[in-house]
């Protein structure tokens, strides 16, 4: 998708901005408040580990665009991104962002896409005890299988009792699951649950609603 000129199209043109290298954009865990284009050059994503080991995760080239995922789920970003070189970004402010999500419902469907990337790069590394081990044609079928739904306020995915149906991934947004105890989980962007009861062939541990608007992709029981 080409995310400039969709920009373009709907009026919106943001603000061109230079970086040298080694300016960072943001960092792991920061509030944001604007949508990036990469336009030239190269920029690094590095994020903490568990242990405070800060370790290279990726890069971002000309026509990559970041940080939609803090806009989407109100978490603070997910990594540190700085310029590996002298670099050009546009720079798209949040309200802009949103304006054109609201404008053009197939935009606002490729973006929480893209955030559900991350819950789906957590889910592989819990198969076979890592994404490492799973090969990435088999990530593209896993992904392709996924169906996407959305819920709004209060409304209830699974119930306790329940036969497993299928893993669900949260793309976006927050749910609560409640167990038997009363004991309440929040499950945010990158969360999955439903794989236990598919495991161990047993009924819903957990009732799980969603605090709000929220993007959840299922993979159905015979997929999974």
């Amino acid at each position: 998708m080409n995310i400039d000129q969709i920009f373009q199209e709907l009026n919106i043109r943001g603000e061109l901005v230079s970086l040298d290298l080694g300016t960072v954009v943001f960092n792991q865990g920061q509030p944001g408040d604007h949508l990036y284009v990469v336009k030239s050059g190269r920029l690094r994503v590095l994020k903490e580990n568990e242990e405070g080991q800060v370790e290279t995760v990726g890069y971002l080239y000309a026509g990559d665009h970041f940080g939609e995922g803090v806009l989407l789920t109100g978490q603070g970003h997910r990594t540190t991104v700085r310029a590996a070189e002298d670099s050009d970004v546009l720079r798209i402010k949040t309200e802009d962002f949103q304006r054109a999500l609201k404008n053009d419902p197939e935009l606002k469907a490729y973006f929480e896409d893209q955030v559900a990337h991350v819950a789906y790069r957590n889910f592989t590394r819990f198969l076979k005890g890592g994404g490492d081990q799973v090969s990435a044609e088999a990530m593209r079928r896993l992904f392709g299988n996924l169906k996407r739904q959305a819920y709004q306020s209060g409304e209830t995915v699974v119930k306790r009792g329940d036969v497993g149906s299928g893993l669900y991934l949260v793309g976006g947004g927050e749910l609560e699951a409640v167990g038997q105890d009363g004991e309440i989980t929040v499950l945010k962007s990158g969360d999955f649950f439903g794989d236990q009861a598919l495991i161990d062939g047993i009924v819903e541990p957990f009732t799980v609603s969603a605090r709000g608007s929220c993007i959840l992709f299922q993979l159905g029981k015979s997929n999974f």
